[in-house]
């Protein structure tokens, strides 16, 4: 099994109280993985440390839904009559002082996306650049839905474990 640390709720001084962000923004972790189930905040988590970095030293920063992500390559860098249109959306992500995945694992499987997956993770992987990444399930189906090699990269960029949140559904519970 995966190394997985529970974690209960999603707020910031919960995360704190875990350590999960200081090895992060001291630069001695460049990953964090958060995976659980729908609604309990792992977007949110991922948000406001994006917006903590932000607001200390980092300049620029890339949130995106990686299904959307892919697909904006998809559409930009695939013109099939005249190679890649669109070289600076890689670079974007790939070079962004922060990059946020959220909902990693959500997108279609492919030998495609699975390729863009590793290359963008080797790359910040090779340059120790941080990244955050969101899933929806446990890192076992992660790993098949991604790849054992590009999981392995991200979980050894996080200090070789993931953060598992658990609890009720955020946006049900305000109802």
């Amino acid at each position: 099994m995966i190394g997985e640390e529970f974690i209960e709720e999603a707020t910031l001084a919960n995360i704190e109280e875990h350590d999960m962000p200081s090895k992060f923004v001291t630069g001695q972790t460049s990953a964090l993985v958060i995976s659980g189930p729908v609604g309990v905040g792992k977007s949110y988590l991922a948000s406001a440390l994006l917006n903590n970095a932000l607001q200390s030293n980092c300049k620029d920063a890339v949130f995106a839904s990686a299904s959307r992500m892919i697909q904006e390559f998809r559409d930009s860098e695939i013109d099939f009559t005249a190679g890649p249109r669109d070289p600076t959306l890689r670079k974007t992500v790939e070079n962004a002082g922060l990059l946020v995945l959220d909902d990693l694992g959500t997108e279609k499987s492919s030998e495609w996306t699975e390729s863009l997956l590793n290359g963008i993770v080797s790359y910040r992987y090779g340059k120790n650049l941080p990244i955050i990444v969101t899933a929806n399930c446990k890192l076992e189906e992660l790993r098949d839905r991604i790849s054992n090699r590009t999981l392995d990269r991200l979980l050894g960029m996080a200090g070789g474990s993931a953060k598992l949140m658990k609890g009720p559904s955020r946006r049900l519970a305000k109802r």
